[in-house]
């Protein structure tokens, strides 16, 4: 990955309406997309063999 806005989103642990309010304040969104966020229940990651890490999304508390 290398968006900037999302490695800032995930290094500072945003939820997802905390980068919809990032996002539309730099003027980078019009407040009809949905967001996607890192901050998730349920998450797992799981480091494979050769090192890097695989984490699968949990459920989002609406």
């Amino acid at each position: 990955m290398d968006n900037p806005l999302w490695l800032e989103a995930f290094r500072e642990n945003w939820t997802g309406w905390r980068l919809s309010q990032t996002c539309e304040s730099r003027g980078m969104f019009d407040g009809n997309s949905p967001f996607w966020s890192f901050d998730r229940f349920s998450r797992t990651s799981t480091r494979l063999p050769d090192g890097r890490l695989v984490h699968v999304a949990g459920e989002h508390e609406d």
